[in-house]
């Protein structure tokens, strides 16, 4: 199965890249709304591009075979073991 990318599609990869290097997890950026433990975690003046970022995500949120493939798309070298 072949899945069609726009450069929307890859602005919103793009943004859940961002997001995860911030440390939002796989079942965070799921939800929607940013958790607040890791929010606090960045400085304040960052939210705004942070919020960006995750309304950039919300309609793929319904989209499960994009969805997955950007979640693995997105995983960090370091998490998974290739430094």
């Amino acid at each position: 199965m072949c899945l069609p990318w726009t450069l929307r599609d890859v602005a919103a990869v793009t943004a859940m890249r961002r997001l995860r290097e911030l440390g939002f997890g796989a079942r965070m950026l799921a939800e929607p709304a940013a958790p607040y433990p890791v929010l606090a975690t960045i400085a304040p003046r960052r939210w705004p591009a942070v919020f960006a970022d995750w309304d950039r995500l919300a309609p793929y949120r319904q989209i499960g075979q994009w969805w997955e493939l950007a979640l693995r798309a997105t995983v960090s070298a370091s998490v998974k073991g290739t430094k």
